[in-house]
This record gives C-alpha cells, structure tokens and sequence, in this order.
C-alpha cells in the first residue's frame, strides 16, 4: 500500500484525484522526498484524526514525531428548531468508497419488508455513480435524487432530514459530514471506518454498521425507526454537544499551541 512505501496500487487504483498520472506524479514526489531524507527533518507530523495518526505510525513515522488534531467547526449559535420530515440524507460525493451501492441495496431490502412504511432515503451529490442513482430513484419509490445541492437546498435537507447516512466503504479519515449533520443536531449512521469511529458515538450520537454491510445498515434503519421522536432529539442534541464540546476553534487552537509546544521542546 501506499502508507508501506509501494505505490503500485494507489497509482493504478487512481487514488488521487480519481487520475493514474496526477498519482503516478504524486507517487514520485513521495519517493523523492523518502530519498532526499527531507521528511526525516520534519519536527512534528499533524494527522486529522487518531486512526490516520496510527495509520502513518504502521507505515514508520516516529510516533513521537506525529499528533492528532482533528479539524476544527465554526458551529451555528444555536441548531434550527427541531424538524422530522422523516427521510434519511446522503450527501457526498456518488463513487464507490462513500458507500453508495450497500446503501442503495439496504433501501431495496427496506422496501421488501416495509412496503409504504418505508422511509425516504435522499441522495445528494453528482459523480460517477449518479446512473446507478437515478436508476434506483426510479424503480424504488422510497428512494430520491437531489442532484448537486448547495446553499439554503443544503440547509433545509438537513434541517429536515431525520438522519444522516455516512456508509463510507472507505478508511474515511476524518468525515466533515459528520461535523455538519451534528451542527443541526441530527444524528448520524455510518460505517465503522477510519476516522468516523471517533466522531459517531455508537448508541449516543447515532449507530455504527460495518462497512458495506447492507444488513447492518438495515438494522440501523430499523432501531431509529423504533425509536421515539423524543429519543431521535435527544440523540441528535448529543452529536451537537459533541460538537460544541470538541471541534470549538478555542479548543482546536490550545490543542495546536500544545503540538508546537512539543515540536519546540
């Protein structure tokens, strides 16, 4: 894998920016810097979140040398007043790492077993993917496609959305979604994967499925539909808590001043 050194499959994989030669080019931009012996002169690594700290430690960083600082969120004030249209949101790129097929298939399966009850599952973003989008919006009546949205379309499909669906097929490593559906308290189902084990908070800010996991993800679907209204706010109020409490600009800046602190030492 890259993370070892060998960039044979990131390259052929077309890992960054979905491009064989800006990888090829990336790739040997790496090897250059592992030859010259710049990077060993490096002080202080930041990673954004634990799991890509670790990731880089296995692939032989100094742990002494590399340090944690997730992303920080310029928060609302306050969330909008609560609102419950009943849909579940998917707002990401549509390539296969963000989990599109698995959560696709779980609103098929959803549909087999709920018929009318099932809830509305709303898709936004644009990528390769999007035929087998609309495809599925077309023959699953529980399913629909925004298209790219963005400035208040954005705001009102998660104000209004019941939760946020993160299925991420990915080592995701770090998942601002996650930061954005908790800004308006809503809670959020993803994919036990790279940095989302850290921010979603199985049972208390919305629940984990393994990744690609089309029973799981089902599961998931069908415990917050158990569950109350009351117990859906609470859970949401809990991801913005969250929120507030770890990804405040303050808290991000003395955990910063912190690392330099270290680097200087």
């Amino acid at each position: 894998s890259g993370t070892a050194g060998n960039y044979w499959r990131p390259v052929t994989h077309a890992s960054w920016q979905e491009s064989v030669v800006k990888s090829g080019l990336f790739a040997l931009m790496l090897k250059g810097l592992h030859a010259s012996g710049w990077l060993r002169s490096v002080k202080a690594w930041v990673a954004i979140s634990e799991f890509m700290r670790d990731k880089l430690v296995e692939a032989g960083v100094e742990e002494s040398r590399i340090f944690a600082l997730r992303h920080s969120w310029d928060a609302m004030e306050a969330a909008p007043s609560p609102e419950d249209a009943g849909y579940y949101l998917f707002l990401a790129r549509l390539v296969e790492v963000k989990g599109v097929e698995p959560l696709l298939c779980a609103w098929d399966v959803l549909r087999q077993r709920l018929g009318e009850r099932t809830p509305e599952l709303r898709i936004a973003g644009e990528g390769p993917l999007e035929p087998l989008v609309r495809a599925s919006a077309a023959q699953n009546p529980s399913v629909k496609y925004l298209g790219l949205i963005g400035g208040e379309v954005k705001r009102a499909a998660l104000s209004q959305c019941r939760a946020m669906m993160v299925p991420s097929a990915w080592w995701e490593p770090l998942g601002l979604v996650v930061y954005e559906a908790y800004d308006f308290a809503k809670p959020v189902l993803a994919a036990r994967s790279g940095g989302l084990i850290e921010t979603v908070l199985g049972g208390e800010t919305g629940w984990l499925h393994s990744p690609g996991s089309v029973d799981e993800i089902v599961r998931d679907v069908l415990m917050t539909e158990e569950m109350s209204a009351a117990q859906r706010t609470a859970m949401g109020a809990a991801g913005r808590a969250w929120l507030l409490r770890e990804t405040s600009v303050t808290a991000w800046r003395d955990r910063f001043d912190a690392i330099l602190e270290r680097a200087r030492s």
